[in-house]
């Protein structure tokens, strides 16, 4: 036995004693003894070890001594490959293991000759049949690099000057506020700033964010966020952008217009508190926010511009728009969700919360004891924050929507603020945008006490009700002149949306036709009748 165990150990040692070794650092030049690879081998080695493809631009994952080693890699790599093709010839993996180095190189200083030089060898490598590595001709074609420092902060890049300057309002009375989209890491950045005068600072607040490695997987999940799918192109803004309205975005229920915008890996968000702005200030989001995105793009590539001192910039803290209550410690319900989910996914984990904590009418149940509705206010919070966090990592979808909606309603029930009413009817109507008529009920629930007023309207009738109809029915595609009169043309536009809708086309507006109708339509934040 013994013997076997020597042995073992000896074959172990052989086989560690021959394994290629990592290299420590990168070599002044290539050495004679490669380790047993080959020579184009050694110089993949090199690339994969030392040239990371986000070196220059994650200052994140990657520090100085990394982008020094990075530099001198691509240096020995460009020499080695050039020496190579003089002996050899040009050769396709060569060229493009070169072209790789400028490419790198070029994103760390910006200079358009070295940019020329990987153009150069990926197109030769192009030409004798490396078809793969048009992507990476393309990619470097367009790519621009930014000027701003690697580790830059929000509003170094967009002081309060500047982003006056677009809004027409003295730098002076505005303010910068910290935002929880900011990460300790500044993987993801941004700043709200608002109007020094206003009593909330919060609710003037103009949220600018980015995400300087998000990338087009980044871009996509937050394109999923467009309240009702509804999205305008925005054109000449970036690689691609879009213009949408977002909606509960931190417990808050109202509308954000924002202009989403990528170009290469950086993702910028402008979100603007639209009723303010537009009823309160005359400013239009649906124009600022692309023309603030447009200024920080500009920024981020102006080499010439000088980079304001954060040892200059004072940021104030603004309190979270609604804050779920917590419940007492004295519970079952965890404060998080756990590390072992003992086999269930997240989506079931939230799923068994609710079945298990709570049930259907919680808050108005009398026979529910207060130990219970303890529980149901500690797993309101608890399934909350696990899909908020879902839902930034994923993007939104209707089943998870349903189940926060869900939640809101019995915070709504329990507490009687109508903030949670309208987060939860947001929450369903954006799950049945996406065909999960499941949060039908309870949409109509909530939403029909918001909307009884304004149902059976005789013809003829003339009131704001009317007016906000019109409005209503523009929106969903059916055009009328908004006159606040229920005229001839309005009953054919519903009769007209009636019979599309499946409902009786008698011109009415009763409640059946208002829910659908509602369920279709942002009322940018608009009183309903209910609500006043």
């Amino acid at each position: 036995m013994r013997k076997v165990t020597c042995a073992i150990l000896v074959l172990m040692m052989l086989t560690i004693v021959t394994v290629p070794m990592a290299i420590a650092s990168v070599p002044d030049e290539i050495p004679q003894d490669l380790g047993g690879k080959t020579f184009y081998g050694y110089l993949v080695g090199l690339k994969d070890q030392f040239m990371p493809k986000a070196v220059f631009q994650d200052a994140v994952k990657y520090n100085d001594q990394d982008r020094e080693q990075a530099r001198k890699a691509a240096l020995l790599l460009i020499d080695a490959t050039t020496q190579k093709m003089t002996e050899s010839g040009e050769d396709p993996y060569y060229l493009y293991l070169r072209a790789f180095a400028y490419e790198l190189l070029y994103q760390d200083s910006g200079d358009k000759a070295v940019q020329a030089l990987g153009l150069a060898d990926y197109q030769k490598t192009i030409e004798a049949g490396g078809a793969y590595a048009q992507a990476d001709y393309d990619r470097l074609d367009t790519m621009q690099v930014q000027a701003a420092p690697l580790a830059w902060q929000m509003p170094q890049m967009l002081t309060l000057a500047e982003i006056g300057d677009v809004l027409g309002i003295p730098a002076e009375d505005l303010l910068c506020l910290v935002t929880p989209y900011q990460t300790s890491d500044a993987s993801r950045v941004g700043a709200g700033y608002s109007l020094r005068a206003a009593s909330d600072h919060a609710d003037t607040a103009i949220d600018v964010l980015a995400d300087p490695l998000g990338g087009k997987a980044r871009y996509d999940v937050l394109k999923s966020f467009a309240f009702l799918k509804t999205t305008a192109t925005l054109k000449k803004l970036g690689d691609e952008a879009l213009l949408i309205g977002m909606r509960n975005l931190y417990n808050d229920p109202r509308r954000y217009t924002t202009a989403l915008v990528r170009k290469d890996e950086l993702v910028i968000q402008v979100r603007i508190p639209d009723a303010y702005w537009r009823n309160e200030l005359g400013v239009d989001p649906a124009q600022v926010a692309p023309a603030i995105a447009k200024k920080l793009l500009a920024n981020l590539y102006d080499d010439e511009r000088t980079l304001p001192s954060m040892a200059d910039i004072e940021l104030l803290q603004a309190p979270a728009a609604l804050v779920l209550d917590t419940g007492l410690p004295d519970s079952s319900v965890p404060d998080a969700m756990p590390a072992d989910l003992e086999g269930k996914t997240e989506y079931g984990y939230v799923v068994d919360i609710r079945k298990q904590y709570l049930p259907a009418g919680v808050f108005a149940d009398k026979a529910r004891t207060e130990a219970e509705r303890n529980n149901a206010r500690r797993a309101i919070r608890l399934i909350t924050d696990i899909l908020a966090n879902r839902f930034d990592a994923y993007g939104l979808n209707p089943y998870e929507l349903e189940i926060r909606g869900a939640c809101y309603a019995a915070a709504f029930a329990d507490t009687g603020v109508t903030a949670y009413r309208k987060l939860a009817i947001n929450d369903y109507k954006q799950a049945m945008s996406d065909g999960y008529l499941f949060a039908k009920g309870d949409y109509d629930r909530l939403a029909t006490p918001l909307l009884l007023s304004m149902a059976e309207m005789p013809a003829g009738t003339s009131d704001e009700n009317v007016m906000l109809l019109q409005q209503w029915l523009n929106q969903a595609g059916y055009k009328v002149r908004e006159t606040s009169t229920l005229d001839k043309a309005t009953i054919k536009a519903i009769k007209a949306y009636e019979k599309d809708s499946a409902l009786t086309p008698d011109g009415v507006p009763d409640i059946a036709f208002l829910l659908s109708l509602y369920s279709k339509v942002d009322d940018m934040d608009t009183n309903l009748p209910g609500e006043t």
